[in-house]
């Protein structure tokens, strides 16, 4: 969008604005970085850094003027508590007090585990003089992204189109009282920077402007509100679905770099720029795409499966991925760690590893589930905490953290060449150290290194030139030094927690153990899916209305609060539907088909499509859309994807016509952005191509015909593992009478196990041994080697 207002085209030239990340993807502009060599961190270039986390000693008598934020359920909220700014948390008191003061609002936005929204605290928040500059002439208002992330999405929509820049966090908006955006940015210094101005000259210059050319600017205000608009859908058109499919997988295939893996970012001269960021989603529809025969070659995911593995955005150590990296040779990692992220890219392992065959990639999946069961599990109540922070303390030979110190990217997770010799000896720590790429001067500040192998462990024994010790399987010698290496790691001072519990990233999480449970046919995982989907109905499930079955949006402290979005509800939804095919609970699938008969009437568009949010927020008079998947899935993607999967159960077609008619809403985005939308081609290809329906009945749980309809990948299907059971549930609670999927499929426990593959309701002849199965299963694009990958089920790192 472009303007021609005088006042604020002042203020733009007056002020350039600093991306935090160039993409809504990020949280902050990255570091320095040349290749793998020595990278310089931005600490370097500031007095001090970030806050402590929760636990630790501040430097600096702690400040009260934040105290609205102290009893907040948002850690990132609480850790504002003690600021020099006088906070209001979101509400109507906020926009209250700035009305009766005739004064803009200053609206800072951010979550936990943001090294950049730490940065602007420290240097600016946590300044007296800042503090009193934004007390005389601002309210200031304080918002956790991930606690309100329809907040977030409205003012980062607002801010991208009137400062024409990618936006990031911390997102810094400027309001009227009234909760329209006249003007923000992101990170701001506290001094002049480059071209920067500092934050204080541009609260005051904020504050001239508001003072001197009110009545301009309000014109200008009135005049952007049918631009800032996120509630514009063109009507519904038909499309030619066969051609945006084949178009889009042939433009996710040509995005992904032949040679890095990732999505490819290149100059015109042809040099890889900018960081990397794994594109999860994406792959997951050239999987699907894939399956369904098209023209993706599996060698060129591979790449991409293999970079985000062996290289500096997964954890060796621990298990699990970070969130990015800051170069495109997947080498320094952005060393924050989030539930989102790891719940999508496990499954993908898993199933890529029964497409490949090759053990290599289910061992990611083990171990990035075993990082979320061991360090984000909530003891309490189940669920799964949100984030690790990119920032821990640095630390003495005792691993006592520095007196004064304050914490800094990465500490906790970096090496040296002797730190290694000490914990696994002089032969062992050397040989390590060459494989993992640990040297004297260090891919990091001050001679430190991050673990960077660059392959496989299984891979190992092809290296001639290292000399494993006598005897030693190379793999396996590997993760016993990164056990011993773990123990260690786990004495010195830990990255801060988020421990809140998000329903929406919880369903993801869900989703991913029942899915790699499936396709590695292992039954601890699947215990652990059980598990978890009783504790998403137990703390987040809520039957409090005439509208049906909703989620909450968090659990903090053992309590639900929020109300859950449509990302949200249809992402627990999924992960019910996903635990019943891995388990066989009954109680599973009805409750995920409560939540998605409830989508239309609590977020429901009535030209077709949906609402990111309920509109119960009367400050948000907007219920915006959620249509690209930036950074996890879109709220509407997962909807569909949802409505489509139960569909074969609803015998009044209103699911699936729900479905089809908001496609049809969103098939001009799809024609002109496609690639931006990947989980609205998956519901896209759900619609267009054939669904599998896989039933089965009769026999016991562990029979060969549920263990290969479970752990064998499809484009997509719905499968239902023990019809006797689930038509008992779903009749009372669902139905007058059992869906066509089930009637007459319903055996005794004691009969033979028997399975039935339909396609748009039309079965093919019962099928009584895997052999038939197999056929059948592979009709829909089944790969050929359809039977449980023999890999270790333990779990085992």
């Amino acid at each position: 969008m472009r303007h021609s207002s005088k006042t604020l085209c002042s203020l733009a030239l007056g002020f350039a604005w600093l991306s935090a990340c160039g993409a809504q993807d990020d949280d902050g502009p990255a570091r320095p970085h040349a290749d793998t060599t020595r990278t310089e961190s931005v600490s370097e270039s500031r007095e001090a850094d970030t806050p402590a986390p929760e636990g630790n000693e501040h430097d600096a008598a702690p400040r009260n003027a934040g105290w609205r934020l102290a009893e907040e359920d948002s850690p990132y909220l609480r850790q504002h508590a003690d600021n020099a700014v006088e906070w209001y948390a979101w509400g109507p008191e906020a926009f209250a007090e700035a009305r009766r003061r005739d004064v803009p609002i200053f609206l800072s936005i951010g979550y936990s585990s943001c090294h950049w929204c730490h940065v602007m605290e420290h240097e600016s928040f946590e300044d007296p003089a800042i503090g009193a500059q934004l007390a005389a002439d601002f309210v200031s208002i304080k918002v956790d992204r991930e606690q309100r992330p329809d907040i977030d999405a409205r003012y980062m929509h607002e801010v991208t189109l009137i400062s024409q820049t990618g936006g990031g966090w911390p997102l810094t908006a400027f309001l009227t009282p009234e909760g329209q955006t006249f003007f923000g940015g992101t990170y701001f210094p506290p001094t002049p920077r480059m071209d920067l101005r500092s934050f204080s000259e541009l609260l005051g210059e904020i504050t001239r402007v508001w003072t001197e050319k009110r009545a301009e600017l309000e014109q200008d205000v009135q005049s952007w509100g049918p631009y800032l608009s996120r509630d514009k859908r063109p009507a519904g058109v038909s499309h030619d679905a066969d051609q945006l499919l084949a178009d889009a997988t042939l433009a996710l295939r040509d995005s992904l770099d032949p040679t890095l893996g990732g999505r490819s970012s290149r100059s015109p001269d042809g040099i890889p720029t900018g960081p990397r960021f794994p594109p999860a989603t994406a792959l997951q529809f050239l999987i699907t795409r894939q399956l369904r025969g098209a023209d993706v070659p599996l060698a060129l995911l591979e790449v991409s499966f293999d970079a985000m593995a062996n290289r500096g955005l997964f954890d060796h150590v621990a298990g699990g991925f970070h969130r990015y990296t800051v170069d495109p040779q997947w080498s320094l990692p952005h060393f924050e760690k989030m539930l989102d992220d790891n719940a999508l890219l496990a499954p993908l392992y898993a199933e890529f590893a029964v497409l490949t065959g090759h053990p290599r990639h289910a061992r990611v999946a083990r171990r990035t589930l075993r990082w979320l069961l061991d360090d984000m599990r909530d003891p309490v109540t189940g669920l799964f905490f949100t984030s690790r922070d990119a920032d821990s303390l640095p630390f003495a030979a005792d691993n006592t953290p520095l007196p004064g110190a304050r914490p800094e990217e990465g500490q906790v997770s970096l090496w040296t060449p002797a730190q290694l010799r000490e914990v696994l000896g002089e032969r062992d720590g050397s040989l390590f150290a060459q494989l993992a790429g640990v040297t004297e001067l260090g891919n990091f500040e001050a001679g430190r290194s991050h673990v960077i192998p660059g392959r496989a462990p299984e891979q190992f024994a092809q290296l001639d030139r290292f000399e494993f010790p006598e005897g030693a399987d190379p793999a396996q010698w590997w993760q016993r030094c990164l056990d011993r290496l773990l123990a260690a790691r786990s004495l010195r001072p830990q990255a801060f927690r988020d421990e809140k519990c998000l329903a929406g990233w919880n369903g993801l999480a869900l989703s991913a153990f029942a899915r790699s449970s499936r396709w590695l046919a292992d039954e601890a995982l699947a215990a652990h899916t059980e598990a978890l989907a009783d504790a998403l109905l137990a703390r987040l499930v809520l039957r409090d209305d005439a509208a049906g079955a909703r989620v909450a949006h968090q659990v903090f402290e053992a309590r639900a609060s929020g109300r859950g979005s449509l990302f949200a509800q249809s992402a627990v939804a999924l992960g019910l539907l996903d635990a019943h095919e891995a388990t066989g609970r009954a109680d599973f699938l009805v409750t995920a088909l409560e939540l998605a008969r409830s989508l239309t009437p609590r977020f429901g568009d009535p030209d077709g499509g949906f609402f990111a949010s309920d509109g119960h927020d009367p400050l948000l008079p907007e219920r915006g859309r959620s249509l690209q998947d930036n950074p996890r899935p879109s709220g509407e993607g997962l909807a569909l994807q949802l409505l489509l999967r139960l569909a074969p159960l609803d015998d009044s077609g209103a699911l699936a016509d729900t479905a089809h008619a908001a496609l049809r809403r969103c098939a001009a985005q799809l024609e002109t952005s496609g690639q931006l939308a990947p989980s609205l081609l998956l519901a896209l290809d759900a619609a267009n191509e054939d669904l599998a329906e896989v039933v089965l009945s009769g026999g016991r749980a562990s029979d060969p015909l549920r263990a290969l309809a479970r752990a064998t990948p499809l484009p997509v299907s719905l499968l239902l593992p023990e019809a006797r059971t689930l038509r008992d549930a779903l009749v009372p609670a669902h139905f007058t009478e059992v869906p066509g999927l089930l009637a007459g499929r319903a055996r005794d426990a004691d009969s033979a196990a028997r399975a039935w593959v339909c396609r748009r309701g039309a079965c093919l002849l019962p099928a009584d041994d895997v052999t038939i199965l197999a056929e059948q299963l592979a009709s829909f694009g089944a790969p050929a080697r359809a039977l449980p990958l023999p890999l270790d089920p333990s779990g085992a790192r």
